[in-house]
């Protein structure tokens, strides 16, 4: 949820985007779904709460990218995906390599290339064409629901949850 909440306050800030509010309030409700979740996770310990730091520095970072492909957004979308997924691609094989990692066979190849191509790919065209229509923050904070259609689809095909506070989730019950 901090993911939207920085690529919003960044694009506020660098784009002078305005912040009405509807994107102000939808903005609040996520740093305070945030909090409570740090809030519960945090206590812990020193691990879980390193953890937890990690992950909203990674927020930070995606906040950060997604701001600055604010500038992409009026290019050519395939050229974008194209060179994003290169640099990313040829990242991860060197870190891969570095720890010494074994490559996967061609069927698992082949079948991560198309899962990153439609995943990966697909979504960054969207979003980028959404920057474009909707500017950074708007797009932020729709994107930023996403997880909440993950969930929910999950919950329909039958997945089980500890749920908030170890309290359980049964799937929907289908008729």
């Amino acid at each position: 949820t901090l993911e939207a909440v920085f690529t919003a306050v960044l694009a506020w800030r660098w784009y002078g985007e305005s912040m009405d509010r509807r994107v102000l309030a939808a903005l609040l409700l996520l740093l305070a779904g945030a909090v409570l979740l740090v809030l519960e996770q945090g206590l812990g310990g020193q691990a879980r709460a390193l953890g937890l730091a990690a992950v909203a520095m990674a927020t930070v970072a995606w906040g950060l990218d997604n701001t600055l492909s604010r500038a992409l957004a009026d290019r050519d979308p395939a050229q974008v995906v194209l060179a994003k997924s290169a640099l990313g691609a040829t990242a991860t094989a060197l870190l891969a390599l570095l720890a010494g990692e074994h490559p996967p066979g061609w069927p698992a190849a082949m079948a991560l290339l198309v899962i990153g191509a439609t995943g990966y790919g697909g979504s960054l065209r969207l979003y980028l064409l959404a920057q474009r229509a909707l500017g950074v923050a708007r797009t932020g904070s729709v994107f930023a629901f996403a997880p909440f259609i993950g969930a929910l689809g999950a919950l329909v095909m039958g997945e089980r949850s500890s749920g908030v506070a170890g309290r359980q989730i049964t799937p929907i019950q289908h008729q």
